[in-house]
């Protein structure tokens, strides 16, 4: 008999919602079970029962109490100790994974701002926030041309911006779907810190000629500095210096800083907001998807460029689940699949063909969220319940699921 491995998952449940295909996988190792016989394992639609294989073995039977309504239960295989079901689901048929709403209208009775690790308050009491709007798609500029069933000239739309960058503006916070737009007279800049590289705190601007013989500002080398706590030196987002010689923009220093969602506490009537950076980064992933229909992401840390992880989104249309005991409540959350593999000296031809590949999708992460990411990666990998190793990994991806 073997013993319990404590904390390990040992039982998880796979829902396909597009199609109500249920795959269910139970980790008798995990238990400290046996299993020598199919007779062994008993299943229905609302709990699965694991008997020890004698009638003098020191284990009980342990039973597990499925979290959703399924139909059509049988058991496919005992592999390597590891009981594989398959079932159909009764849930609705749609997709699994929506965003969180963390939009306008969800924050629009904001009082405070403070960064989440040390409760440090960020914004200005007065002025307030007197008003709260949406931003855009980061890709809105992308979409220019879709506005409109004729030809026309929207760059005016543009007047003022870098690119596709708004600026900041005085009283109002601009809600992204990862992050907060503020104006620095709304922020006390004393409890922040800007990290002001030499070679990026600046931006060139360039004037070029278009079709029409008119006169276009271009603006080259843009590069976002990072903002941190000043108190605890946690990462809280990114600042954008005004170029210097930009005559016809705003005078404050910064053209726009953006305060990471993940980062904050944000104080409203009668809560308190703030969701994970996990949670961040997958809405992150699913709006590139969406919009750019990229599913391959290049991920970076910090400022600098050189890759340091891959991620190969493969489904999410997923509800995933798992208990780590017999006495744990498996409960089934929205989640995505996802392939992971780390940029090393062995992985550099990979990482040569997605740097090359134009759909690949790039991607800055601080250091202390990256870790946070692939400890989430790793852990997730390490828990699944397979057969075989083969079974986790493609190529040299790993296989995780991410929930929200």
């Amino acid at each position: 008999m073997t013993l319990p491995i404590p904390s390990a998952p040992c039982c998880s449940v796979l829902v396909l919602t597009k199609s109500n295909a249920v795959s269910i996988s139970i980790d008798a190792n995990r238990l400290g079970i046996s299993l020598v016989a199919k007779s062994q394992v008993h299943s229905s639609p609302a709990v699965i029962t694991l008997h020890p294989h004698s009638t003098d073995s020191p284990s009980p039977a342990i039973a597990f109490t499925l979290p959703l309504p399924i139909s059509n239960i049988h058991l496919v295989s005992i592999k390597n100790n590891i009981a594989s079901f398959k079932a159909t689901s009764s849930l609705p048929n749609e997709p699994s994974f929506t965003p969180f709403s963390s939009n306008a209208d969800r924050l629009s009775k904001v009082s405070q701002i403070s960064c989440h690790n040390c409760k440090t308050e960020l914004s200005k009491l007065n002025p307030r926030f007197h008003k709260v709007k949406d931003l855009p798609s980061e890709n809105w500029h992308e979409l220019l041309d879709c506005w409109a069933c004729h030809q026309e000239d929207y760059s005016h739309l543009q007047k003022g911006h870098y690119g596709s960058v708004i600026p900041s503006r005085v009283d109002q916070l601009l809600v992204a779907q990862n992050y907060l737009l503020v104006h620095e007279e709304n922020l006390r800049m004393e409890c922040v810190e800007i990290d002001l590289l030499p070679e990026i705190g600046t931006l060139s601007l360039e004037q070029n000629l278009t079709e029409d013989g008119e006169v276009a500002n271009v603006f080259k080398h843009i590069q976002w500095n990072s903002i941190s706590c000043k108190v605890c030196q946690m990462p809280l987002g990114d600042a954008l210096p005004n170029p210097t010689d930009a005559a016809t923009l705003p005078t404050n220093s910064y053209f726009a800083l953006r305060l990471y969602k993940h980062c904050l506490d944000i104080h409203l009537e009668d809560e308190i907001f703030h969701r994970s950076y996990i949670a961040y980064f997958v809405n992150e992933i699913l709006e590139a998807a969406n919009s750019h229909a990229s599913y391959k992401f290049i991920i970076s840390i910090g400022n600098n460029n050189k890759p340091a992880l891959m991620i190969w989104l493969l489904n999410w249309n997923i509800l995933y689940g798992f208990a780590s005991s017999m006495d744990s409540k498996l409960s089934m959350n929205p989640a995505v699949k996802v392939g992971f593999l780390q940029c090393t000296q062995e992985s550099e031809k990979t990482v040569m063909e997605w740097d090359a590949d134009k759909q690949v999708e790039r991607m800055q992460v601080e250091a202390p969220f990256f870790d946070i990411l692939v400890a989430t990666l790793k852990q997730s990998f390490e828990g699944l319940i397979v057969g075989s190793d083969a079974d986790k990994e493609l190529n040299g991806f790993k296989f995780a699921y991410i929930k929200q």
